[in-house]
């Protein structure tokens, strides 16, 4: 009795054992499937960039088309009619956009050579957000502002969709000395747009046309109510959710922090991180595979008293103005390359928050002391990696002007080719994927993130403690069969 009992119970947590593997190896498939799904890299493109040199004067045939999927043209903004009742989308560079082979004239041209390729409108931005707030709170508002979108998609047949940039719906600021308040309202209001943009695109034939929107990265802004959007909402009626995880510290900020790190930790500022934000979203009801996270392609910096970088990260900064080609403590990234490898700097990658800076450590620089947080090949590695684990549609990148046309985009490269969308050679590099992170040094001049392959993942995902079940089961599976055999040369 004893036996058969005991038999049963073999049997019973063979059977149990069998179905819990199953259960991890379905998780690493399911796992896996997430990691393959095409992913989105969206470029915003500044009309700006095609004047002189300071975005290297790039026009938008200049673009690495073959490497993109999506451009976010910046930016048209919305104008009132005199009575404020109805609202039109207009460039805030006609000649720039509009004028003879300018923007648009090159985009008609470079999407018949690479249709697959998406043009988005970005409406707004930071210095053209005023009226979203007045357009978007009455109905008639709204049904202006969609018409006005819809007859620009028309006229511009190249355009595949509209990206509303209001930044942020219940935020009030200031605008060129003029109040702009937002107020709790904007909450449902927001909601209303993202629904009656998408009823009325498909009522209209423009089912195929995409809607996006963009979303701060602080937690800490969410939570507290100063930003007032219904996540859950809205992501039926939206394509893809932009996250602006750049910007998170600044010239405003007291310490000296990484202004995109991944993970939280030293560097991180008032617990504002790109894992943060991602899990806060997917937890309010955000589709994963609609989040798309932000690099920078250009730093943020101050001045700080510190003997080298390591004992610079998180320390108040000083009073002293940093240098900056485009402000205070900005560069652009075709710039800071340049920067990594110069006797004067320290380049050195935050392994807790998974973020780069440059520190000045030379008496004699102009710059001396700079304390400079960008985005370096191996943070931006950990950003792609990122995106593939956890299953996110892709990136989004501000702005296509900082990588560096010289040396062949290999930031944006390096994006196309760790999602999945390009698979040609990496530019000014001797090997086509990043190296591992034990490959490069975390102090010292950053490493180019291309020489050696990237370290391939096994299917597997269970941990230790999905190999201790499946010793225990083999185990038992021998056990098993051992008492079998045993029993049946018995009977013999």
């Amino acid at each position: 009795m004893k036996k058969q009992m005991f038999y049963k119970f073999i049997a019973a947590l063979t059977v149990l054992l069998i179905f819990g593997s199953t259960n991890h190896i379905a998780e690493a498939n399911i796992i896996d499937v997430n990691v393959t799904t095409e992913k989105k890299l969206n470029v915003y493109y500044a009309n700006w960039s095609i004047y002189g040199n300071v975005h290297q004067g790039q026009q938008v045939k200049d673009l690495p088309w073959d490497r993109l999927s999506t451009i976010n043209h910046s930016f048209w903004r919305i104008e009132p009619s005199e009575d404020h009742t109805a609202f039109s989308i207009v460039s805030i560079d006609e000649n720039a956009d509009l004028g003879a082979g300018n923007c648009f004239d090159q985009y008609a041209e470079m999407t018949a050579l690479y249709p697959d390729v998406d043009v988005v409108l970005a409406i707004g931005g930071w210095a053209d957000t005023k009226w979203f707030a007045d357009m978007a709170k009455t109905p008639e508002g709204r049904a202006s502002f969609i018409r006005s979108c819809i007859e620009t998609m028309r006229a511009y047949p190249f355009l595949s969709g509209i990206d509303i940039d209001w930044e942020y719906p219940g935020t009030s600021r200031n605008y060129e000395g003029e109040g702009f308040l937002g107020s709790s309202e904007d909450e449902k209001c927001f909601t209303a747009l993202m629904q009656e943009m998408r009823e009325t695109f498909d009522s209209a034939g423009f089912e195929d046309k995409i809607i996006t929107y963009c979303a701060p990265a602080g937690t800490g802004r969410l939570k507290s109510g100063e930003v007032c959007i219904d996540f859950a909402a809205v992501d039926p009626f939206v394509d893809r959710v932009n996250i602006m995880s750049y910007d998170m510290a600044g010239s405003w900020s007291r310490n000296a922090m990484h202004h995109s790190p991944l993970y939280p930790g030293k560097g991180a500022e008032y617990g504002a991180s790109v894992a943060e934000v991602v899990e806060y979203l997917i937890s309010l009801g955000v589709s994963p595979g609609k989040i798309n996270i932000g690099s920078p392609l250009y730093s943020q910096g101050w001045v700080v008293n510190a003997k080298n970088g390591a004992d610079a990260l998180g320390k108040k900064v000083d009073n002293k103005k940093a240098q900056g080609a485009l402000a205070s403590g900005q560069f652009h990234w075709f710039d800071l390359v340049k920067m990594e490898t110069s006797p004067d700097w320290e380049a050195i990658f935050d392994e807790e928050s998974a973020a780069a800076y440059l520190f000045n450590t030379n008496p004699d620089s102009i710059m001396y002391q700079h304390f400079l947080s960008y985005e370096s090949q191996r943070s931006l590695q950990a950003k792609i990696d990122y995106v593939n684990e956890m299953g996110l549609g892709g990136m989004i990148v501000w702005a296509s002007g900082g990588d560096s046309i010289e040396k062949g985009y290999p930031m944006l490269t390096q994006m196309a080719h760790g999602l999945g969308l390009f698979s040609g050679e990496m530019p000014g590099f001797d090997a086509p994927m990043p190296v591992t992170q034990d490959a490069i040094p975390t102090t010292g001049q950053e490493a180019d993130a291309t020489d050696a392959t990237h370290e391939e993942r096994p299917m597997y995902t269970g941990g230790f403690s999905g190999l201790f079940v499946s010793i225990i089961l083999a185990l038992l599976i021998a056990l098993g069969a051992i008492t079998l055999l045993k029993r049946w040369v018995y009977r013999r």
